[in-house]
């Protein structure tokens, strides 16, 4: 392991999700990847691959799946949120995540001409969001 982070978590056991997980073991002594079903952790950690997303990859012995949330969750010093956007926010709400809108990306998402949201409907979707520097 690189000097890192002791525990992370990655939430969605996707393409990305895995992807990133993978990634995340060189700088985490564990990585836990939560996994929406029990069949694919079970897979994940008795294969080290995902069955149904990037199967030839093969993730690094510290990442750690499970379908459990609470074990995934305890005690991580970085979580990072892989899925789809449609879910993030019911899924931050029920396991007490915070969810972030940052960035330079953003300000210029806001200002587009074809832009249909709010500042107030980004509010409601986010808990917390900035516009600025970063550097």
């Amino acid at each position: 392991m690189a000097a890192g982070l002791p525990t992370a978590c990655v939430v969605g056991s996707g393409s990305w999700g895995t992807a990133f997980a993978g990634l995340m073991a060189s700088q985490a002594a564990e990585v836990r990847l939560w996994c929406r079903s029990a069949e694919v952790a079970s897979a994940v950690n008795a294969t080290r691959r995902n069955p149904r997303h990037l199967t030839s990859y093969e993730l690094p012995c510290n990442v750690i799946a499970t379908s459990d949330a609470a074990a995934a969750l305890c005690a991580v010093e970085a979580v990072v949120l892989a899925l789809p956007s449609t879910h993030l926010r019911d899924v931050c709400r029920k396991n007490n995540l915070f969810l972030f809108a940052d960035g330079a990306r953003l300000g210029y998402a806001l200002t587009s001409k074809k832009n249909t949201v709010t500042l107030a409907e980004l509010a409601a979707c986010c808990d917390v969001f900035y516009i600025g520097g970063n550097k």
